[in-house]
């Protein structure tokens, strides 16, 4: 009984440090930024918290009249991620939702943080507001450090099992 205790902690101890984990960063401005040039934002992510599986961008933007390039700076070069809006625009806020590629993701394991930007383009610059932005990380927690037991307490451990064990031989014996 005692042996299979042991198997069932063992195994729930595995499954529990290898479950993946959700973490979000948001970016909310207030009030909202309405400018007519680029529009940039950052988000973060504690790289000691574990390994980025996966990642997604929501981006909560309106009064976007064209299709508009959203960029990623990797390494000090800016990036199409991807594109946004709809020739014709549209005045009511819409989030759009950006899967992250590999090179983001490196990026984001290496320096804990992104930065986006963008702009709608045309002939002459337009408006556009910017009302929030959601990073949503998927990531594998790193496993604790193996903390080392102290001597006392490896000492307490031995004398319980100890006794147990002289606790049993008694009882079997009467």
């Amino acid at each position: 009984m005692f042996e299979k205790t042991l198997l069932a902690l063992a195994l729930a101890g595995v499954t529990v440090s290898a479950q993946a984990v959700v973490v979000t960063d948001l970016n909310d401005p207030e009030p909202n930024i309405d400018t007519w040039g680029y529009i940039g934002f950052d988000h973060q992510f504690d790289t000691m918290l574990g390994s980025v599986n996966s990642a997604t961008l929501d981006l909560n933007v309106a009064d976007i009249d064209r299709v508009t390039d959203l960029e990623v700076n990797l390494g000090g070069n800016w990036v199409d991620l991807g594109s946004f809006g709809t020739n014709g625009g549209a005045n009511d806020f819409v989030l759009y939702s950006f899967d992250l590629g590999v090179g983001e993701i490196a990026e984001l394991e290496s320096t804990g943080s992104l930065s986006f930007r963008f702009q709608e383009y045309s002939f002459w610059p337009t408006s556009a507001v910017y009302d929030f932005s959601l990073l949503t990380v998927d990531y594998t927690a790193n496993p604790d450090p193996a903390s080392v037991a102290e001597p006392a307490s490896l000492a307490l451990l031995g004398l319980s099992l100890a006794g147990l064990g002289v606790a049993r031989r008694r009882k079997a014996q009467a």
